[in-house]
């Protein structure tokens, strides 16, 4: 029985490792898009300053 247990706390062990990934993941998901988003300002600002 006591076996049992420990699995079952070993499973919660990573329950909460996954969770602590995926909630880095999030952000680092959501900080690409940030970067990506202010490279495509950065593109088309050199764009039109090289046109003018």
């Amino acid at each position: 029985m006591g076996g049992r247990r420990k699995r079952r706390h070993v499973e919660w062990l990573l329950q909460r490792y996954f969770l602590i990934v995926w909630k880095q993941l999030v952000v680092l998901r959501e900080q690409l898009l940030l970067v990506r988003k202010q490279f495509v300002v950065l593109q088309q600002f050199l764009l039109t300053g090289a046109t003018t």
